[in-house]
């Protein structure tokens, strides 16, 4: 049967629902030459330092191919979002969804994702919680919010999330928001789910027409930290790598960000990668006991997302400079170290607090399963750059350098003009 037809019967009957999040965000990057007279983590007292910006070519600059196109979807994306899809691998496609009716619900909800194991994935579940309360109140949806999260980041796998997300699959829901732990694992579950009229929403781009996701790809997330940090450092220095959970997507997606950072930058020298798990407290451990066995100079250290807390710390603990740290997925801890010491101390970011991508990807559900029309598996958003100009706008107010709580609110992560611009019938109904 066509796909018009399968998702025609199903929205009809009980359209699905779609979220997404991770990592996301509506202003432009700044295209220009990256800093070169720049600190290398010292915060001592002397004049003001550059801001980061991110260059066109060379160190300091993030280089990425475009991802697969067969059906000719980035003629309609416009250049600075589809510059967003670069470095993505999976296959861009026309939305199995774009087609379908209007509707008003009620609708029913599942989530599968990653265990909670720190202070970001923690946000993403409650503001969702929220929004799903709301919108129940409203009569937009109805049941319970049904979630499965994998139990322990020790013993997860692939096969576990699959065996989890066929029982929301099982259950009837209408749609699955996912945190996939391994995306190309997914999409032939996902492509069976999309068959049967069961919308999946992911938080990074699967390689599935019945998948829709939105926002920063962790590739341009942790990439453009990185390129800014380097280009920071005039392209010359030594830099630790400290990586998340390993064979997840944020650390792969990740890693290729920063890999690509590196690959301009011939006279970075990468000193060690360490493993911290994505969690503050791991980091800061992880990066004494390594400083504990390397007396040399770092320069930088680029981290996959949410660790930058953990890694400011460990160097204070020991009572070493701080180098210039990649400001990714950072909690309001690292932050309140940045502003304090900016005037000497010059790192660079990327903005989007949990709730604000929770927030992105409870709206692109809504609109879905309004039918509205999504017109790609992917909408990718650009990712806005923290730097010492404007790291104050994230500050959170009262926050010290060992809070483990999100990043405040600084810039809008998405706008609705932005997201008008994905699907065929603007507008969300929840307005």
């Amino acid at each position: 049967m066509a796909i018009n037809s399968i998702s025609t019967r199903r929205m009809v009957k009980r359209a699905p629902v779609i979220a997404l999040a991770a990592l996301f965000i509506g202003t432009s990057l700044v295209g220009c030459s990256a800093a070169t007279d720049t600190p290398t983590g010292s915060t001592g007292g002397g004049s003001a330092v550059a801001a980061a910006t991110l260059a066109d070519s060379g160190c300091g600059s993030l280089p990425g191919g475009m991802p697969a196109d067969p059906d000719g979807v980035l003629a309609n994306i416009a250049a600075p979002a589809a510059k967003a899809l670069e470095g993505i691998d999976f296959t861009l496609s026309k939305s199995a969804w774009a087609d379908t009716p209007e509707n008003k619900g009620p609708w029913t909800i599942g989530y599968s994702a990653l265990p909670i194991t720190g202070a970001i994935n923690q946000g993403y579940l409650d503001q969702l919680q929220k929004r799903f309360d709301e919108a129940k109140a409203a009569g937009l949806v109805t049941g319970d919010f049904q979630i499965n999260l994998m139990p322990d980041p020790s013993s997860m796998s692939p096969a576990q999330q699959l065996q989890g997300y066929q029982s929301l699959v099982s259950s009837g829901v209408d749609g699955i928001l996912l945190q996939a732990f391994a995306p190309v694992a997914m999409a032939t579950a996902v492509d069976d789910a999309g068959a049967a009229g069961i919308v999946t929403s992911s938080f990074t781009p699967i390689s599935s027409s019945y998948a829709v996701a939105s926002g920063v790809s962790f590739f341009q997330d942790a990439g453009s930290a990185a390129a800014g940090v380097l280009g920071q450092l005039g392209g010359k220095g030594k830099v630790l790598i400290v990586n998340g959970i390993e064979g997840i997507d944020p650390q792969v997606q990740g890693a290729n960000g920063v890999k690509a950072a590196l690959s301009v930058c011939p006279d970075i020298e990468v000193v060690a990668e360490i493993p911290a798990m994505f969690t503050n407290g791991t980091a800061k451990t992880a990066v004494q006991n390594f400083l504990a066995s390397y007396p040399g100079k770092i320069d930088a250290v680029l981290q996959m997302g949410g660790m930058a807390t953990g890694v400011i710390n460990a160097f204070e603990q020991v009572g070493r400079d701080v180098p210039l740290v990649g400001m990714n997925g950072a909690s309001a801890g690292a932050l309140a170290y940045w502003n304090e010491n900016k005037a000497s101390y010059s790192p660079a970011g990327v903005a989007g607090s949990p709730a604000q991508q929770a927030d992105a990807a409870w709206d692109v559900l809504i609109r879905t399963l309004a039918g509205k029309g999504p017109k790609a598996n992917y909408m990718p958003l650009i990712p806005t750059l923290i730097t010492s100009d404007n790291v104050a706008d994230f500050v959170v107010e009262g926050a010290d350098q060992n809070s483990d709580a999100p990043m405040g609110e600084g810039a809008p992560y998405v706008t609705p003009e932005a997201l008008d611009e994905f699907f065929a019938i603007s507008g969300s109904p929840e307005k």
